[in-house]
């Protein structure tokens, strides 16, 4: 993990208050299964399906702002938008490709995740791997631990 990403994963872990975050860049490129597998999730790409930027910032968002399980806000949106904003930021050229392990569903102006593919021994885990010319990153949170208590 490098020390920005490193960074901010610290900064979403205190805002959130609540689930594992997995944020790191890798100067080099990857394939999505050795990304996922260096990152601490599932590798299958089985669990993966291709996103858009535009989604992909969206979903990065949402899995910072609002617990995966319940919905409930716990970081403001533009304060998960600027986090986003800034993870992004740090590929250091254009993104090629995004994948993701969820989907959402909007109902009466919320929206929440309906179906994801179990890639962490986390219940409930989503977010976002992006893939660019020279480098590729993962932002994942991951939501109702398994056991009673939560780690660290």
């Amino acid at each position: 993990m490098n020390g920005e990403a490193n960074c901010l994963a610290a900064l979403i872990e205190e805002k959130r208050g609540a689930g594992r975050v997995i944020c790191s860049w890798i100067n080099k490129p990857m394939s999505l299964s050795a990304l996922a597998e260096r990152a601490g999730l599932n590798p299958s790409s089985e669990n993966y399906r291709g996103c858009s930027e535009e989604e992909a910032k969206w979903i990065g968002c949402r899995v910072i702002a609002c617990s995966l399980a319940d919905d409930d806000p716990l970081v403001p949106e533009a304060t998960a938008n600027e986090i986003v904003d800034s993870f992004l930021s740090q590929s250091g050229s254009a993104a090629t490709q995004y994948y993701t392990n969820g989907e959402f569903r909007f109902i009466g102006g919320t929206s929440y995740l309906s179906r994801w593919r179990k890639v962490t021994p986390e219940k409930m885990s989503c977010g976002i791997l992006v893939f660019c010319k020279s480098s590729c990153g993962v932002l994942w949170i991951a939501d109702q631990f398994q056991s009673a208590e939560k780690p660290g």
